[in-house]
């Protein structure tokens, strides 16, 4: 089984890669989530499809890593919105 700690690392390389279709697989189907701002909890479609509303509105947002936890087959993944910039 893989540690939480590399299954989080995923999830912010499928973020920051724009990559939809690996971020869906990261989650099981049953799996529910919470983003700030939301009301309340939400499937694995919604999530997608938030992630998928923020880069088409910011096409170069990326996030970085706040924190991840797990406990058993439960993750808490904590992402930090940020912008490209260019120099």
């Amino acid at each position: 089984m893989e540690a939480a700690h590399e299954v989080a690392g995923r999830v912010f390389d499928a973020v920051n890669a724009h990559d939809l279709t690996a971020l869906r697989r990261l989650y099981a189907p049953e799996a529910r989530t919470l983003r700030p701002g939301w009301p309340q909890e939400a499937n694995t479609d919604s999530l997608v499809a938030s992630y998928e509303m923020d880069f088409a509105c910011v096409p170069d947002i990326r996030f970085d890593p706040l924190s991840s936890t797990a406990e058993g087959c439960r993750g808490d993944v904590r992402l930090l919105p940020g912008y490209k910039t260019a120099h």
